[in-house]
């Protein structure tokens, strides 16, 4: 082995003959810096539970944004839900006995409030078109001048049909004689029931039977249910005409009510729609009968056009056929060249 000095540094030359001896413990150390020592048993079970572990808070992180998304995902799918469409409103559909079941309870509310029979508060909604809030604001201002100008009294005498004495002349037909049957209103006239009957009958027909007077000339106390019942007790066909003309008086009364327009259907549908809404909603409901239409222009179902614009397309179809109308009534086709040209005179 040499030892030689260059530039500084100490170079050191091995012979390859000589051979170099190290003792155990420099073994042993050279051996473990080659070879680190493996971790105990204890350790790497100490260290899998700790990675174990972060991977499983790692799993709960994930599953809770997961659930987040989900939930964010949820959210407008139940709103779109519960938004309805532009035409899809609520509404019921009521015959005959439901309509007359709705004006009992009316007047059985009223009643008491008003402190009048039944029969004369029936009338005071009748002739205030059902309008309960003015009812009651002018009555409870007035009475006597509400009962005077609608001709109501407040407790009339409950009707009968009497057999006429020495006195009785009917003021229609003069009939007069203890044989002769009658009945009076509480104004004092008395008429023979058969000319009341054909009185009471002319007047359904034409279509005011809600509101129907004395037929004293002048007289303008009006007759309620009750008396009118008992005139066309023995007219089955009138007397449910008239009880149809009493349902029909309070659906035209009410805004929230509307007879289906098909032909011979007897119901009635009930739609809250405000005015200032149909601009932006159709109201398109379906009758028991099968037949839809817009509860707005009571015109057949026109989704998507509102019913501003339906109204504009029927009035401008309704001018084009008059156009067309004329064109042809004033118009002919030119013999040579087909051009249409005006007629002469």
């Amino acid at each position: 082995m040499t030892f030689c000095l260059s530039d500084g540094l100490m170079q050191v030359d091995y012979d390859d003959e000589e051979e170099f001896v190290y003792s155990e413990e420099e073994e042993e150390a050279y051996s473990d810096m080659q070879s680190p020592s493996m971790p105990s048993s204890d350790k790497l079970t100490q260290a899998q539970k700790q990675a174990d572990s972060v991977a499983y808070n790692d799993d709960d992180d994930f599953d809770y944004l997961d659930a987040d998304d989900d939930a964010d995902d949820e959210q407008p799918t139940s709103a779109i839900q519960q938004s309805n469409k532009p035409w899809e409103v609520d509404f019921k559909a009521h015959d005959l006995s439901d309509l007359q079941g709705r004006q009992e309870e009316i007047v059985n509310d009223l009643e008491p409030l008003l402190a009048v029979s039944r029969g004369s508060t029936a009338l005071l909604l009748r002739s205030y078109e059902w309008k309960t809030e003015s009812l009651v604001e002018d009555y409870l201002g007035d009475s006597n001048k509400v009962l005077t100008k609608t001709g109501v009294h407040a407790h009339p005498p409950v009707p009968s049909i009497e057999t006429g004495d020495e006195d009785f002349t009917c003021e229609i037909c003069y009939c007069s004689g203890s044989d002769e049957l009658y009945m009076g209103l509480v104004c004092g006239h008395r008429f023979c029931t058969s000319c009341y009957e054909t009185y009471v009958t002319i007047k359904i027909q034409e279509g005011e039977s809600w509101l129907i007077p004395c037929p004293a000339p002048k007289c303008k106390t009006l007759m309620g249910e009750e008396p009118t019942r008992l005139i066309l007790a023995e007219n089955k066909d009138m007397l449910d005409k008239y009880e149809c003309n009493l349902a029909r008086s309070f659906v035209k009364s009410s805004a929230s009510l509307a007879w289906c327009p098909a032909p011979s259907c007897e119901y009635a549908i009930e739609c809250v729609v405000p005015r200032s809404a149909m601009d932006t909603t159709i109201p398109i409901v379906n009758c028991k009968c099968g037949k839809s239409f817009c509860f707005g222009c009571k015109v057949d179902n026109h989704v998507p056009s509102p019913c501003d614009l339906v109204k504009k397309w029927l009035k401008k179809c309704e001018d084009d056929s008059e156009t067309a109308h004329w064109i042809k009534a004033n118009t002919k086709e030119c013999p040579k060249c087909n051009a249409v040209i005006e007629k002469n005179r």
